[in-house]
């Protein structure tokens, strides 16, 4: 939250230099660009894991899992894809309250 409003103050304020601006976007680029690759490979994996695991499919793009076996047991293959699909479900309750329709009619945009 914090780096919001330092980043608003920053952008509306227009009271820091122009070098001392270059400086802070290259620093808030950088920043993002390691949290979108940090993201980026973590979807990776975890699609590795749902093909080495559960479905077999694509191996070319994940050759590290191909020592892997499927899974045959069926509760160990319900844990396993439980915990995989976790992060949709959260992403999904989140867009819920995120993009929640409001019950006041005043906040409705009317078309």
């Amino acid at each position: 939250m914090l780096w919001r409003m330092e980043f608003l103050t920053w952008v509306s304020c227009g009271c820091y230099g122009e070098k001392k601006g270059r400086v802070a976007f290259s620093k808030g680029l950088k920043g993002v660009l390691i949290f979108v690759g940090v993201i980026a490979l973590l979807a990776y994996f975890e699609e590795a894991i749902w093909d080495g695991m559960i479905w077999k499919d694509h191996m070319e793009l994940f050759p590290f899992m191909s020592g892997f076996e499927v899974l045959q047991n069926p509760v160990v293959i319900s844990v396993v894809v439980a915990l995989l699909v976790l992060p949709q479900v959260t992403h999904y309750v989140l867009d819920g309250f995120i993009w929640r329709i409001s019950k006041d009619s005043s906040a409705r945009i009317e078309g």
